[in-house]
């Protein structure tokens, strides 16, 4: 075979030839690739780069470029390889790719077939030259020329081979760098599935794109039913506008922080939530959508609402306690003026019956401001070590008068043997003020359950636990809540105080227990009042005594008070009773009233709160200068220091004469104390 016939196989491809190679190389590359995806390697992508490169090496430039548009075009045969901003980066790395290769490739099959031209262009021109060596030694040496510089071309088609190999490095770093990115995305992703925040994405237009677990643990809803649906179904209807505001400042490039807004959850239940929301940039620097980052503060938001109404009811507490201890005084100075006018001779019966009507109303309003006292934890309790039970059965009687014929009442007493810490008294208060309500929420009849039992609390030791059960008509969630603030109340106006309930929650506090509530509509309600059980039983608290001590006999008292009608009356109801009295208005005053006397006084009785020198100082002072001289305090607050023996006010007049006749009963101070 001759070398000319050789050379002519080896001409460029035809035209036609070259394009159908363009169009089948893709799509044979698409077509396997969805085989092999298919059959065992779903995650093969399709090498249409390749085929690009092979195209424009054996065709060219035009070749090349039809094979990019078909390769380009067979990525829609894989729609998963162009979802989302990794699928963009993909197909605009294959469209450069291809570009590249198609140039570079072109250029190498150009120079290629340059080369050959030449090659066999310079081939001709040897074999002409060796039939005429002879001839033309110029042509030979021409020929040679020719073939340096075939041989020139033959290194540059080198070079271009060695820039498609730079390109196709190139290419390969770039594939590594794409894989860098997916691990970095990856980890992102899992902070976002670990974080503790709801962390959302969305579009300007409020399409959620992304949704946590701690989005589905806060909301309620999955990511598969919030992903593509929108984010106003979070948010109130009352708030959607305000939504769309904030979208619209988040499109300008703002950043939005509320610090708390109210959300729906999947269950229609309101929560609050902190909210911080950001733009969100494209590689271009445009805004594409938003992130927040959404907290759920709702248990916080509700302790500080707690503790505000804490504060609230301590202050109205105190605000009570203040006006009680003053009407007790008042109470007091009635009491006994009253007291006074019944002891005067002449009275007809009429007046007597006015004044005995003053003393059920005075008495009926030292009631009242006990009850205000016991609602601020300020009234005085005379604790007792008892037991429960007893205290409940002796009451059962007037519970039952309390209660209409349609009533029934049943007691279940479990707690024998179990001593608490309070005062009887009271005790019968709370049962009484608890029938009441039970008794006015079933007035068609009912059943009144009263039980007792002793129960363990994990973290506070062991209760006496007294139930008090009703089937009457029960509370609406929002009664419930409001049911122990002070004044508030369901009944019609004059038919209550709206301080029973406050008042049983405040003998319990004082008491060292508390209480809960159950209640739902027509399902009744449920008291149930724990008081700590104490470890054997201990002595009464100090009160008073059970007779009148004897008459007064010129023995001499200092009564220090700094209200002047309270004092007035209190020396009187003294006098009366044989006493000699001498009165102060404060502390230091008495002091300098005891330095001053010659003989010492056989009893002092002195209120805890006084100005310039209080009750505490003055016994304390007493104490050390006198030794053994009796002091009897008075207050109409709980919260005395410990000081003992107390005449809780507001007192009669027989409560003050008895009190100071036990003092006084086992033998008058020796004289000459000093």
């Amino acid at each position: 075979m001759s070398e000319s016939s050789s050379f002519a196989r080896l001409l460029p491809p035809r035209p036609l030839r070259a394009y159908l190679v363009a169009v089948a190389l893709p799509v044979a590359v698409g077509l396997l690739t969805r085989a092999i995806r298919q059959s065992f390697a779903p995650g093969a992508t399709p090498a249409f780069g390749a085929a690009v490169a092979l195209a424009a090496l054996y065709g060219g430039w035009g070749p090349g470029l039809v094979a990019t548009l078909l390769g380009a075009a067979g990525y829609f045969m894989f729609p998963g390889l162009l979802e989302g901003a990794e699928g963009l980066t993909r197909g605009v790395q294959y469209v450069i790719v291809s570009l590249a290769l198609t140039w570079m490739s072109g250029m190498v099959h150009r120079q290629r077939w340059l080369a050959v031209g030449r090659a066999e262009e310079n081939i001709r021109l040897r074999h002409h030259a060796e039939e005429a060596a002879a001839r033309a030694e110029a042509a030979t040496h021409a020929a040679r020329q020719e073939a340096a510089r075939a041989e020139g071309l033959v290194e540059e088609a080198s070079a271009s081979a060695r820039e498609a190999a730079d390109a196709l490095t190139s290419l390969a770093t770039a594939e590594q760098m794409r894989a860098d990115l997916h691990q970095a995305n990856a980890q992102f992703a899992a902070i976002v599935a670990s974080s503790t925040d709801a962390i959302v994405s969305k579009t300007l237009e409020g399409t959620i794109l992304s949704w946590n677990p701690a989005a589905e643990r806060i909301f309620g809803y999955t990511a598969e039913e919030m992903v593509g649906g929108s984010i106003f179904r979070l948010v109130p209807e009352e708030y959607h506008q305000s939504e769309r505001e904030v979208l619209d400042r988040l499109a300008q490039g703002e950043v939005v922080t509320a610090s708390e807004v109210e959300r729906v959850r999947k269950d229609g239940e309101r929560i609050w939530i902190s909210l911080s929301s950001s733009p969100v940039r494209d590689d271009t620097g445009r805004i594409i959508g938003a992130a927040s980052i959404k907290r759920d503060v709702t248990e916080s938001r509700q302790a500080a609402e707690r503790l505000r109404e804490a504060q609230r009811l301590r202050a109205i507490g105190q605000l009570a306690g203040g006006i009680a201890h003053e009407a007790n005084n008042q109470m007091l100075v009635v009491l006994g003026a009253a007291h006074f006018l019944l002891r005067q001779a002449g009275l007809n019966e009429a007046a007597r019956a006015d004044i005995r009507a003053i003393v059920q109303a005075a008495e009926r309003t030292a009631g009242i401001t006990q009850q205000l006292l016991a609602f601020g934890r300020r009234q005085t309790l005379r604790l007792e070590n008892r037991e429960l039970d007893p205290v409940v059965a002796g009451f059962q009687p007037i519970l039952r008068r309390t209660l209409a014929e349609n009533h029934v009442l049943a007691l279940t007493l479990d707690a024998a043997g179990a001593v608490a810490r309070l005062d009887p008294r009271q005790l019968e208060q709370i049962l009484l003020n608890l029938t009441l309500n039970a008794r006015d929420a079933m007035p068609d009849g009912g059943r009144l359950t009263i039980a007792t039992r002793i129960v363990q609390e994990p973290d506070s030791g062991q209760y006496v636990c007294l139930a008090v059960t009703d089937t009457g008509c029960g509370m609406e969630p929002e009664t419930l809540e409001r049911a122990f603030e002070p004044f508030f109340t369901t009944k019609d106006v004059g038919q209550g105080t709206g301080l029973g309930l406050s008042v049983v929650e405040g003998i319990v506090s004082q008491s060292g227990g508390f209480l809960r509530v159950a209640s739902a509509p027509d399902h009744g309600t449920t008291f149930s009042l724990f008081f700590p059980v104490m470890e054997a039983r201990a002595p009464a608290a100090p009160g008073p005594a059970a007779s009148e001590g004897p008459g007064g006999d010129g023995r001499s008292i200092l009564l220090a008070e700094d209200e002047d009608s309270v004092r007035d009356v209190a020396a009187r109801v003294l006098v009366e009773a044989g006493y000699v009295v001498y009165q102060a208005a404060h502390g230091q005053e008495a002091l300098d009233l005891l330095r001053a006397l010659t003989r010492p006084v056989d009893l002092v009785v002195t209120d805890l709160g006084m100005p310039v020198m209080d009750g505490h100082v003055l016994g304390r002072e007493v104490a050390r200068d006198w030794p053994g001289l009796p002091v009897l305090y008075m207050s109409g607050y709980a919260e005395t220091g410990g000081a003992a023996p107390l005449l809780p006010k507001p007192f009669t007049p027989e409560d003050l004469v008895r009190r100071v006749g036990a003092l006084l009963a086992p033998a008058p101070v020796p004289e000459g104390v000093s």
